[in-house]
């Protein structure tokens, strides 16, 4: 299981936070036995492991690093290059980028926030609003 939150420049303060809290929210919740936590812009800034013995801690012990530009590419491209198959992948993003990626080996759920006017051209989306 892997959960990319989005931390391009334009994710900030509660839009972060959100991504933290589904994030937490969704491992303890599925308490999968392992997840593959990846913060994102253009390049993959941070890949932290969590064990499900873990999950309660995650929010405190996270360290989420970004704050480039936003290329989802660069998460399906390192998946491939440090062979993680996960079952699923769940991006967490504004919606704001270039192409939605390729090589994806598994299912993508894209949570986007604050921006319905987009629609992946990989995976299934699903629209939060957050009010910032």
């Amino acid at each position: 299981f892997v959960v990319g939150p989005d931390t391009s420049a334009s994710i900030k303060g509660l839009i972060l936070s959100k991504f933290i809290a589904e994030t937490v929210s969704l491992a303890t919740m599925l308490n999968p036995e392992l997840m593959d936590l990846i913060y994102w812009d253009t390049r993959v800034a941070a890949h932290e492991k969590y064990s499900q013995y873990e999950y309660a801690q995650m929010r405190e012990s996270t360290k989420p690093k970004g704050g480039g530009g936003t290329d989802p590419m660069c998460v399906s491209d390192y998946l491939l290059q440090e062979r993680i198959q996960p079952e699923c992948v769940v991006m967490l993003t504004d919606g704001y980028v270039p192409n939605w990626g390729r090589g994806w080996t598994c299912p993508v759920v894209w949570c986007i926030v604050n921006n319905k006017r987009v629609v992946p051209t990989v995976g299934k989306a699903i629209y939060i609003n957050v009010e910032v």
